[in-house]
């Protein structure tokens, strides 16, 4: 890289500049760096035995770093004259050799000569003065150090930083994280998911709403692409797997946000990522990597429908953020930044206590995602910032803030919102209304050009405006701001009948329960809008227009009676759709397709609604589906062999060991489809491992798909195994009792 990068280090703060500095010195000399606790630093930032100059004599070096806040400062030599006392009293007793001035003040030849005199005067040997100019030239020579301070990605230019085809492939990510990365602070759960990334090539991030799963994520896929050669693939749900991988690209790293669900456990994600299992472990073995993030009460709900067993790395690998071990340079850092590189006018800023900041990073309820709102003045509107019960508050009672404030936003906004969450959180921009968004607006009772009007207002507050190969769109600014809305049109009637007859249906079905069945952030439909709900499921089942393939969308419906209904709705849906029942126990195609219509067959004998015909049928088109078409996947599940009876599972093993001698022929042939072939024949071949472990043929079709997917991949690990992407730098101690992290706030907010 020819071109000296450029890194806004001014917009770091003195605290996060200090770390920074310290771990340039101790990477690029290979030497540990004493840090001191909060104190008098006597004249030093840090102290270490340096060798960089002076052979192979260890000196003792005093490490002192000036920030600035503003953009373009030029340093001034009278800036060290209160240091030179100190100094020289550590020259006198043999603890300084060498002084090392870092900053990011610009330096001129003139400056430098001068400070160099001014220490050699008192006895010091060397003096080395790093500026603005050769801070940034190390970080653009080396990436690993970019790698351990993230921020820095947010802080330069990636178009720069990367080349073009990796910026190119960024792209999708800076979309999503606009300028989140230039906020982040690199904690415990941070450094863990970069080993488990490195060492085991797939990283689960578990962590509440709000503690910055997609921050640290984000920051990970960025760092691997500068430092390693990633190439990053954003995943919408693991299905979209088998399409993505490239089984002969080892570099590729795959992106998954909210894996079992965005602000609610979806229970076909838990179905997808049982029968993908084979396949991220063959793409893992190929070079391929991983980042997952999940709430932790949504992956606690999914972990009992997931076969653990077959993926262990999901366990392995889960990091849980915790933000109640975030140290306090951590908390207060997190708060600082945003409060800094947020929206926030100055006055505001200086209205707010440094003492009242530090016990608010210090409460129990502090979230990174509630300390961006405190930097956005949408979401502090008669918030009194200067008392330290109203920051509390802000922090431990954060649905009602956001509540209040969208109750208050003018209807024009309401309605924008509105808008985004009927779009699935992917609103078009340019915008152009349909018929079911007009009878929507009419319904609120505001036009159009209102709306337009308002969505730039939004933009971030409660939105974001994305980017990406040519496509816009509005988006939310957070996930929490989907449960936000939601519990705020569950208790609008009207606009709640309005979202169950306009939404997307697959939207609608993961969003809603008609009774409360107990699923966490659901909207509960009152009982007198059910028969709403059951009108759009029928209405739509019934037409030819489906919004995706058969199989698929029914898998979704299914999945919503059996676990999102109450006995009560059941009944009603049963009575308004009487092939219900026979449409349950029907098995057409592929068997792995059809895990929702297990569940829903199994409510529907359990409640009293099916009978033992409808059982005995299910159990045919089983059996002919093992015996006639190998589809063996469903012998995975123990829930698919709970509707056989015992002398039904002994006529099933008798026929199937009759015909498992073309198992390994069927595989060879199904191989032979490189789009589905693979998964479809892996499925199978996995259902018949479970119940005829150590089969001679089930062992020969095993050989044939790993010999299928076995090759040497061109893995360019000596990155990877890298030290940088596991031992990014923890914050320390600050040097200076009375100086607090938050004492430059306001300064040169702009630039």
């Amino acid at each position: 890289m020819s071109t000296v990068l450029e890194f806004k280090l001014h917009q770091l703060g003195w605290f996060s500049f200090e770390q920074l500095c310290r771990t340039i010195v101790r990477e690029s000399w290979r030497q540990p760096v004493e840090v001191y606790s909060r104190g008098p630093d006597g004249g030093r930032d840090g102290f270490l035995y340096g060798n960089r100059q002076t052979g192979s004599t260890l000196s003792p070096t005093i490490l002192q770093f000036k920030h600035s806040s503003a953009a373009d400062a030029h340093f001034s030599p009278s800036k060290l004259k209160l240091e030179l006392d100190k100094v020289k009293k550590h020259v006198l007793e043999g603890r300084c050799e060498v002084y090392v001035l870092m900053t990011n003040f610009k330096v001129t030849g003139d400056s430098a000569s001068e400070i160099q005199n001014l220490f050699k005067e008192i006895g010091v040997r060397e003096v080395i003065i790093m500026g603005y100019e050769a801070l940034c030239e190390i970080l653009t020579e080396q990436k690993t150090l970019r790698s351990m301070v993230p921020r820095l990605y947010g802080l330069g230019d990636l178009s720069e930083i990367l080349d073009e085809r990796h910026y190119a492939q960024a792209e999708e990510i800076l979309a999503l994280m606009h300028d989140h990365l230039a906020r982040l602070v690199p904690v415990r759960a941070h450094r863990a998911a970069a080993k488990a990334l490195r060492n085991q090539r797939f990283a689960l991030l578990i962590g509440k709403p709000g503690s910055g799963k997609t921050s640290i994520a984000a920051s990970l896929a960025i760092g691997a692409m500068d430092l390693c050669d990633a190439r990053p693939v954003m995943l919408s749900r693991i299905d979209d797997l088998h399409e993505r991988w490239n089984p002969r690209d080892p570099n590729q790293l795959f992106w998954l946000d909210d894996g079992f669900g965005v602000t609610q456990y979806d229970s076909t994600t838990a179905e997808a990522w049982n029968r993908a299992a084979s396949q991220i472990a063959a793409a893992i073995r190929g070079g391929a990597r991983f980042i997952v993030t999940s709430r932790d009460y949504v992956y606690a709900a999914a972990r009992r429908d997931l076969k653990i067993s077959a993926f262990p790395l999901l366990e392995e690998t889960r990091v849980v953020i915790e933000v109640e071990s975030f140290s306090p340079e951590e908390r207060e850092q997190i708060l600082y930044n945003h409060l800094r590189l947020g929206n926030q006018q100055n006055e505001v800023l200086m209205s707010m206590s440094p003492i009242d900041l530090e016990e608010v990073a210090a409460d129990a309820s502090f979230l990174p995602e509630i300390a961006r709102r405190l930097g956005e003045p949408l979401f502090t509107q008669g918030l009194r910032v200067s008392k330290l019960d109203s920051l509390l508050d802000f922090f431990r009672k954060p649905t009602a803030f956001l509540l209040e404030v969208l109750t208050n936003l003018d209807v024009a906004s309401q309605a924008a919102l509105g808008l985004v969450h009927l779009h699935s959180n992917h609103l078009p921009s340019p915008y152009v209304a349909t018929d079911d968004d007009k009878e929507f607006l009419q319904r609120l009772g505001v036009s159009l050009g209102a709306v337009l009007r308002a969505l730039p207002t939004l933009e971030g507050s409660f939105l974001r405006l994305t980017s990406v190969a040519g496509e816009r769109w509005w988006k939310f600014q957070h996930p929490t701001f989907t449960d936000v809305y939601q519990g705020w049109i569950e208790k609008e009637p009207e606009l709640l009948a309005e979202y169950i007859g306009s939404a997307r249906l697959d939207d609608l079905i993961r969003t809603i329960t008609c009774g409360n069945v107990g699923i966490k952030g659901a909207v509960v439909v009152p009982t007198s809008l059910w028969e709403n709900v059951s009108a759009r499921l029928i209405k739509i089942q019934s037409s030819s227009k489906l919004p995706r393939i058969t199989v698929a969308w029914n898998d979704a419906v299914f999945q919503f009676i059996a676990k999102r209904c109450d006995r009560e709705f059941l009944r009603l849906l049963i009575n308004r759709k009487q092939t219900l029942v026979e449409e349950a126990f029907t098995i057409e195609s592929s068997i792995s397709g059809y895990t929702s219509k297990r569940l829903l067959a199994r409510v529907l004998l359990d409640e009293g609604f099916a009978g033992d015909s409808d059982r005995v049928r299910l159990v045919e088109s089983l059996t002919r589906k093992v015996v006639e078409e190998m589809g063996g996947s469903f012998f995975a599940d123990e829930e698919w062999l709970g509707f056989f009876t015992e002398a039904e599972l002994n006529e099933l093993d008798r026929r199937v060991l009759e015909v498992l001698s073309d198992l390994d022929d069927w595989v060879r042939d199904e191989l032979q489809d490189p789009e589905f072939g693979l998964a479809f024949a892996d499925e199978s071949v996995a259902g018949y491992e479970s119940r005829y472990s150590g089969n001679l043929h089930v062992l020969e079709a095993r050989r044939r798909i790993e010999e299928f997917t076995d090759y040497e991949p061109d893995v360019n690990s000596d990155a990877w195994e890298d030290e940088g992407l596991a031992t990014m730098s923890a914050p320390s101690q600050a040097a200076d009792l009375n100086r607090s992290i938050f004492e430059d706030l306001t300064f040169s907010r702009v630039g």
